[in-house]
């Protein structure tokens, strides 16, 4: 009997999938098949196949969304519904893992200016070396973080002329300021003593952290790095004295 069921809501989600993706959502799709195949078989990974798959996903995505109103992207349930559909075109999470799709879709929405990029800014070499999903979607947000970075630089070189974004910097200043405080009084302040040990501080403040842009993280990495040299050479003057 479980079987039977399975097979009646395969073939029901067949007929749905065809009826709400059309013919080129279908011809999407089955692209997207043959594309994991060849990739699987031959262990090529190039970026036009990895865009095929894009869009295949894309269209998975829009399936389930469609059938699913409201359901939260991501979510547990989003991705047990992605993995049932791409079973049923005989993709495993072995073949294309769920992290190569959460890339791939969101390349998808950035398609045209990424492919732009990789075109204009990127030797041939460095193509071939960035076609895999994660590596490119990694970069781009570095990328993205360092165009915004430069922006607000210039946008504050004459703060006078945007005083009320200055104030806004100011007040989500105070508000991190806060929120530090906050955080340290219901610790007790304990975890932030040197005896609790650079390692259990890290995790701290990684938990703490977790929510911040991988760029951003990166930059309060070098910061903290730059304010222990310049402690240690302060350390090491006192001792020279």
């Amino acid at each position: 009997m479980v079987i039977k069921r399975e097979k009646s809501e395969g073939a029901s989600l067949q007929v749905q999938e065809k009826k709400i993706l059309g013919r080129s959502g279908m011809k999407e799709v089955d692209a997207m098949v043959a594309a994991v195949k060849k990739l699987t078989a031959t262990h090529t990974r190039m970026w036009e196949q990895w865009k095929v798959i894009g869009h295949g996903l894309a269209a998975g995505r829009k399936l389930i969304q469609e059938l699913n109103p409201g359901i939260v992207i991501p979510s547990g349930q989003y991705s047990r519904k992605m993995s049932e559909w791409l079973a049923m075109h005989k993709i495993t999470d072995k073949m294309i893992s769920a992290a190569e799709r959460a890339a791939l879709l969101n390349i998808m929405e950035e398609l045209p200016e990424i492919d732009r990029w990789r075109k204009e800014d990127l030797p041939g070499d460095e193509q071939r070396k960035v076609s895999h999903p994660e590596r490119v979607w990694q970069k781009w947000k570095a990328r993205m973080g360092t165009k915004k970075k430069r922006k607000s630089t210039k946008r504050f070189e004459n703060p006078e002329a945007d005083a009320e974004a200055v104030q806004e910097m100011r007040d989500d200043l105070q508000a991190a300021q806060d929120r530090v405080q906050q955080l340290e009084e219901e610790a007790d302040g304990k975890w932030l003593k040197w005896k609790a040990g650079p390692q259990r501080i890290f995790r701290k403040l990684k938990r703490e952290l977790r929510q911040m842009p991988a760029t951003e993280y990166l930059e309060l990495g070098e910061l903290i790095v730059e304010d222990a040299k310049a402690r240690l050479g302060e350390t090491e003057e006192k001792e020279a004295a």
